[in-house]
């Protein structure tokens, strides 16, 4: 009965580390995507937009090809 008790915790500690290896690489993955989410600033992204020069605009009324709307 001692023998059967010993293989029976023998049993139980193989299969709690092999649980355990897959629960703490989930953890590892999750501390990866929570420190990558504290790494993404979309604000920068934003600032990279604001800073980037517009187009300006060409004065139609300067533009002798150019035909508006014509009335009839």
């Amino acid at each position: 009965m001692r023998k059967m008790r010993g293989a029976m915790e023998d049993v139980k500690t193989e299969i709690l580390k092999e649980t355990d290896n897959p629960v703490s690489e989930i953890k590892r993955e999750i501390d990866k995507v929570k420190q990558a989410a504290k790494d993404y600033n979309p604000m920068s992204e934003l600032n990279k937009e604001a800073a980037k020069p517009a187009e300006p605009k060409e004065n139609l009324a300067e533009n002798d090809q150019h035909e508006g709307p014509v009335s009839r």
